[in-house]
């Protein structure tokens, strides 16, 4: 993730042309934009990509990479909250990437034996 937000020259230099990486990680931006309800020129601004103006070449995206982005702004919106033109609060931010704001969940002291009794 760090090569992408801190790589700005690098980045740059590749507006204007489509290729397969960058349309699986801007599809994967996706929809972690809608969750947290932020904006798509934002966020695409901070990772330093240019708006396509046509369509990308593949819809695909890819499960790690959307997991990637999401750790990654999610923590950085704990920061500030409003930093991709979003709208929710520090704990709604918290809520959304922990799911339900419950801290870490203690296992169970059940034992798995009396289950077949």
């Amino acid at each position: 993730m760090e090569m992408v937000v801190s790589g700005a020259e690098k980045a740059r230099a590749t507006w204007g042309r489509d290729y397969m990486e960058k349309a699986i990680f801007m599809n994967s931006a996706l929809p972690v934009i809608e969750e947290f309800e932020l904006s798509p020129v934002k966020l695409f601004e901070y990772f330093n990509l240019d708006i396509p103006t046509a369509p990308l070449i593949t819809r695909r995206i890819s499960f790690p990479i959307l997991l990637d982005i999401r750790t990654h702004l999610g923590t950085a919106m704990l920061v500030d909250p409003e930093m991709f033109g979003g709208n929710l609060t520090q704990d709604e931010v918290q809520t959304r990437l922990w799911g339900g704001g419950r801290g870490p969940q203690v296992p169970s002291r059940k034992r798995w034996w009396p289950f077949w009794k």
